[in-house]
C-alpha cells in the first residue's frame, strides 16, 4: 500500500528501460597518445575514458 493525500492518486506505469541499458552498454576504443600525455595523465589520475567522453558529448553539442 502506497501512502498518498486524499487529493492524489496512484497509479502505476510501465517502462521498457532496455533501450535505456542498450545505450549505457560501454564499448571498448583503441586509441593512441603520445607517451609524456599519458604519463601526466596518469600521474594526475586523470580518468581517461570519462575525459574522452566529456570531450566528445563538449564537442558535439
Amino acid at each position: 500500500m502506497i501512502k498518498h493525500k486524499e487529493s492524489e492518486f496512484v497509479t502505476l506505469v510501465a517502462v521498457d528501460v532496455s533501450q535505456y541499458f542498450e545505450k549505457d552498454k560501454l564499448v571498448k576504443k583503441t586509441l593512441s597518445i603520445p607517451k609524456w600525455v599519458d604519463e601526466r595523465g596518469k600521474k594526475l589520475g586523470v580518468d581517461f575514458s570519462a575525459l574522452l567522453t566529456q570531450a566528445i558529448l563538449e564537442t558535439t553539442e
